[in-house]
């Protein structure tokens, strides 16, 4: 193979071919090493049936691509991988530096190299040097080196062999057909065993056949590095003349490697110049470094899976490209000459004019493709073109709008300034130009342009002598339609202006006209109608009623879309539209009657999403200008919207976040597939129920893009949202069977495949499993638990009916003696009940005075009245007197609020209530102490020295948790401090946090967020020390947070949160609390309170508990 680098080196003949790359350059993506983790050079790439891309690399054996992660799967020696290939049975066979073998999956479903090499006889092993060519038919793979041709039986698992004519090099499989490169014969036809038919032909003789493809039925080309392109008949294996000399002489230059060829469209890679493509082998574009290929253009692989309809992909000396060669859409911008931001396309004199933020462009082409020179005198910022005829003369020129005035280009290429024609214009009074036009056809001399403070109208007298009349409104005209006697000027700011010829003002149509905003409305004539087209979709002007009423049919997209739309022009059969709203900006077709297809949304959406300021139909072209550059959409390369025919794949499947159970292939019946077989149902333990799932699409159109659906069923009942992510972990997951499901929606709106499934289990983007029950579950554990416990009540039956009979004996010996005592002791024991009972009814009279006086000193109702109309108070003793309380006070313009948890309840508690609430009476109201933090350091100095605690905590743990907080309406905030005990607050969710939940980035949010798509519940967290003494004696902190209308305050107890109940009698806990507080936040704080109590008494209910503790909850809802 030396030899033939050393002959391509040589052979460089002249170039001749004809206009490449007229539309620009398709879209395309890169990737480097540093993203597929291979070197940097790449020898072949293939797809197999599951989608999966498969690429040789040069040290990192074979790349596995599924459009999301890349995969490295290596060979037996770590050599060069030089060739691949797959069946229609999704397996992938390699050609190594001395090794040939295939791709199957492992026990745990990754892909994995199996040599074949040991099943070649040995003594053909030392032939087995560089693999150049692996090819497949239905039942034999062909494994071709230089000197020999291994061919693998599929169905006999065997390998035989065949010698090639010396001087052979590459081969090729036509039909079945093997076919040999000679260096002296030029190609040769495998016969059988050892026997070759050479081509009679002496034109090939040293020329390289590197090449050589099915062009149809009965004619294969021929691609050599020194004489370019033949075409061969298969039928008489007979050399025809050429009938492609332009792409032939491109190849010959450029040094042609090897090619991937149908009947339409053929791409060739070549060692010079990058990729060339034909159509009907007819030079078409060029791929090189212009069109994001890099410096180094040496491409030594092309891939278009035989078909136009997907995107080719070649494998570089430095990396890997996908060319998006299938769209009809290509791009031209600094690559080709031009800056700035288009503004207006026109076609003038035969050439195309592009208007930019830069100046003024004309469009040329030179052998490379198209070529942007830039017009001199009109280096600055052009807003508008206008190709304007002289109505006198005919003359054509097209005028130029800008910001330092409005020009004239002539047909000659000469630019004049139309300032110095027109009567009274002082030199440095330069139009600042929006728009011009000649709106009315009955005048052709009258041109009116926009400007910054309204419309001037510019009378041609003849081409030297014009005239101006200005119409000044302040506002800054951008668009022009005239109809119904007069003028219509769309501003930027000021809705829709309109003059009529035979008055002097001007007059305004915005919200009462019927639109909903003055901003960005603009004016056009539609099927001879004034209409407006806005962020609101399109209006058409009723003069009837003097308004605009919006267009049912044109405007049926945008109400469908609920997209605006800022530019809408007309071609023979379509509307093109540039609709947008607050995240994305989209080309969109209509049909004429205002209906559209999937076809007409769909296909645009491969373009970026940037605003379109221009779409100019220029016959089987549609130019759309934007700010990154000029995008050409051609509608005679329009195949139909790709990618409605893909598929999602489960990539892998862990537990415990690193133990793999599957890798996403399993081989079934020969054939390499991504569905799950019913016999490969996944049995885990119940210790390993945290199962985490990898997904991608191999759809390979802006993959980044691509979002993704799941569900797992037997756990969810719907689908999730849809978003980006491609892993999800499902944690703690009981004991049954589940089938998690993912689909994917590529850029174009399309959702992958549906597999048809069952409880098989089957499905590409399926997998089911099974969570096995703890072992304390299984069937044969309640089977002992059952013998166990008819043993023990047969053990305990024996031993108490023994026991019963010894102590029937042992009764009758005492009953004659007891019943003389008993009866002795009858009246005394009357005695004593009735004195019991007179005790206990005077304590529980005492407990319920107690009751009274602790409600007494509790906040009245009124002062929560006064002080905080909207609240309620939910407070439930355990017992008849309570442990928690709550206490109010307002100092001047503070409101002070407390619920507090005493150590106890009952009696213990009530006392501990009383103290808390005289001590902050004292703290409070006599001290006038209003700074929170501190009101709770002077609590916890007073409860110490009370009762008397010294110490650590171990010693005295008597005191109190609780939340506090002060309402400061002066100061518009509340001022918090917690002695473990936080405040839960209710308030609006800030454009910021509701921008990070859409963007699904939680960590912009308080921790821990419970939320809704108005409202969040952020927690404000308490000192975690009580009031009493504790190892962490340190100041409590004052939170201050600002108030706002409408934010609810909850403070409580954790009596709520900790009572036990429900089906499963578990804990209520603080995360169903702010859930149910997030369910209810909406209601009147009565029925807040209602729903609170009625939850609790259920809850207590559905567990058949009794309320062990008390229960306090306060909510405030601040109204100004």
């Amino acid at each position: 193979m030396k030899r033939l680098f050393i002959i391509l080196a040589l052979l460089i003949p002249l170039l001749s071919y004809s206009q490449v790359n007229k539309y620009g350059a398709p879209f395309y993506r890169y990737y480097g090493m540093e993203e597929y983790g291979g070197t940097e050079q790449n020898w072949a790439i293939v797809k197999d049936s599951r989608g999966l891309l498969y690429v040789g690399n040069n040290d990192k054996g074979v790349l596995q691509y599924d459009g999301k992660n890349w995969r490295q799967i290596p060979v037996s020696n770590n050599s060069i991988v030089r060739s691949l290939a797959a069946d229609d049975n999704g397996v992938v066979y390699v050609g190594a530096v001395g090794e040939f073998g295939r791709l199957l999956p492992d026990e745990r479903g990754f892909l994995t190299y199996k040599s074949l090499l040991h099943k070649l006889d040995s003594t053909y092993h030392k032939y087995i040097t560089d693999i150049w060519k692996t090819y497949t038919s239905d039942s034999i793979i062909y494994f071709c080196a230089e000197k020999v041709i291994c061919e693998y039986h599929k169905n006999k698992d065997t390998i035989s062999t065949f010698k090639l004519p010396k001087y052979s090099f590459f081969s090729h499989l036509v039909d079945d057909q093997i076919y040999a490169s000679h260096y002296y014969q030029g190609l040769s036809k495998h016969i059988q065993d050892t026997t070759f038919e050479f081509l009679d032909s002496v034109r090939l003789n040293k020329a390289n056949v590197f090449v050589m493809d099915k062009l149809n039925d009965s004619v294969a080309v021929l691609g050599t590095v020194a004489r370019g392109l033949f075409k061969l008949d298969l039928e008489n294996f007979k050399l025809n003349d050429p009938d492609c000399i332009e792409a032939s002489n491109y190849l010959k230059n450029n040094l042609l490697y090897q090619a991937d060829i149908t009947p339409d469209y053929s791409a060739f890679a070549t060692l010079n110049g990058g990729v060339l493509v034909t159509k009907e082998m007819k030079p078409f574009e060029i791929y090189g470094e212009k069109n994001g290929l890099p410096k180094d253009e040496r491409v030594a692989y092309v891939y278009a899976d035989s078909s136009i309809k997907s995107p080719l992909w070649a494998a570089l000396n430095n990396g890997i490209i996908r060319i998006d060669w299938h769209l009809p859409f290509r791009v031209m911008d600094e690559r080709n000459g031009l800056s700035g931001h288009v503004s207006d396309i026109k076609r003038f004199n035969g050439k195309l004019y592009v208007a930019t933020s830069s100046g003024l462009f004309v469009l040329n082409y030179d052998e490379k493709g198209p070529v942007f020179e830039q017009i001199s005198r009109l280096e600055q910022q052009i807003w508008n073109l206008y190709i304007y005829t002289y109505p006198q003369t005919g003359k054509e020129v097209l005028l130029v709008g800008t910001i330092r005035g409005l020009y004239e280009l002539n047909t000659k290429g000469q630019v004049s300034e139309v300032e110095k024609k027109v009567d009274g214009i002082e030199e440095g009074n330069e139009y600042y130009v929006y728009v011009i036009d000649v709106p009315n056809e009955e005048k052709p001399n009258e041109i009116v342009i926009g400007t910054r403070q309204g419309a001037k109208y510019l009378t041609v007298v003849d081409e030297n002598h014009w005239k101006e009349k200005e119409v000044k409104f302040n506002s800054e005209v951008r668009t022009i339609a005239y109809g119904h006697g007069g003028y219509w000027f769309g501003t930027t700011y000021n809705g829709i202006a309109y003059k009529a010829n035979d008055v002097d003002t001007v007059k305004f149509y915005g919200q009462k006209a019927g639109f909903k905003s003055l901003d960005q409305n603009f004016v056009s004539n539609v099927n001879g109608n004034i209409a407006v087209i806005n962020s609101f979709g399109i209006y058409i002007y009723d003069s009837n009623s003097d308004k605009f009423e919006f267009d049912e049919k044109l405007g049926k997209i945008a109400r469908e879309t609920k997209m605006g739309i800022s530019k809408m022009v007309k071609d023979h059969t379509h509307f093109y539209l540039n609709m947008y709203n607050k995240d994305h900006q989209k080309i969109r077709r209509i049909n004429i009657d205002g209906n559209y297809t999937e076809h007409d949304t769909a296909l645009f959406n491969r373009l970026p999403n940037v605003q379109f300021d221009v779409v100019y139909p220029d016959g089987d072209i549609i130019w759309l200008g934007s700010s990154k550059g000029l995008f050409v959409y051609v509608k005679s390369m329009d195949k139909g919207v790709p990618g409605k025919n893909f598929k999602t794949l489960i990539r892998s499947v862990s537990i415990q976040g690193d133990s793999i159970l599957i890798g996403g292939a399993y081989e079934q019946m020969g054939q390499i597939v991504s569905a799950q077989p019913e016999q490969n149902l996944i049995r885990l333990s119940y210790s390993e129920n945290d199962i985490e799932f990898e997904f991608a699409a191999p759809f390979f159109e802006r993959e980044d893009e691509i979002v993704y659906s799941y569900m797992l069923e037997g756990y969810e009942d719907e689908w999730s949202p849809w978003s980006t992510k491609t892993e999800e972990d499902s944690n703690n997951l009981p004991a049954g069977d589940y089938t998690f499901k993912v689909k994917a929606k590529n850029i174009y709106g399309f959702e992958s495949e549906e597999k048809a499934y069952s409880v098989n289990f089957s499905g590409d983007s399926i997998f089911g499993f099974r969570i096995m029950p703890p072992w304390y579950a299984t069937i044969w554990a309640i089977i002992g638990y059952f013998i166990l416990l008819v043993l023990l009540v047969r053990f305990i039956v024996q031993w108490r009916t023994r026991k019963l009979k010894l102590e029937k004996e042992r009764l009758e010996r005492i009953v004659e003696e007891r019943t003389a005592e008993i009866m002795e002791k009858k009246d005394e024991i009357e005695k004593q009940r009735d004195e019991i009972a007179e005790k206990n009814q005077s304590i529980t009279d005492s407990i319920h005075y107690a009751s009274r006086i602790q409600q007494a000193l509790l906040p009245s109702t009124q002062m929560f009245e006064e002080n905080v109309p909207e609240h309620f108070v939910l407070f439930k003793p355990r017992d008849i007197v309570s442990g928690d309380y709550y206490w109010m006070t307002r100092i001047e313009q503070k409101v002070i609020l407390v619920a507090a948890d005493c150590t106890g309840h009952g009696v213990p508690g009530a006392f501990m209530s009383m103290l808390g609430m005289s001590f902050l009476n004292e703290i409070v109201n006599k001290n006038i102490t209003t700074d929170a933090g501190e009101i709770l350091n002077q609590l916890r100095a007073h409860v110490i020295d009370a009762l008397k605690q010294e110490g650590d905590d171990v010693k005295a743990k008597d005191g109190m948790d609780l939340a506090l907080y002060v309402i400061d309406r002066e100061n518009g905030t509340i001022n918090f401090a917690g002695a473990n005990n936080p405040l839960y607050i209710i308030r609006e969710l800030t454009e910021e946090e509701k921008q990070a939940i859409k963007d699904g980035d939680e960590s912009k949010l308080p921790k821990r967020p419970v939320y809704d798509d108005t409202h969040i519940l952020q927690e404000i967290k308490a000192d975690k020390m009580p009031i009493g003494i504790h190892i962490k004696n340190q100041p409590f902190e004052t939170k201050v947070v600002p108030i706002q209308k409408g934010m609810q305050l909850y403070t409580f107890s954790d009596g709520f949160v900790d009572q036990f109940g429900g089906p499963k009698r578990r804990k209520f806990m603080s995360k169903s609390f702010k859930h149910l507080l997030m369910k209810i936040y909406k209601k009147p704080m009565q029925e807040q309170r209602q729903i609170l109590d009625e939850t609790i008494i259920k809850w207590i209910e559905e567990g058949n508990e009794i309320q062990v503790d008390d229960i306090i909850v306060l909510g405030v809802r601040i109204v100004k």
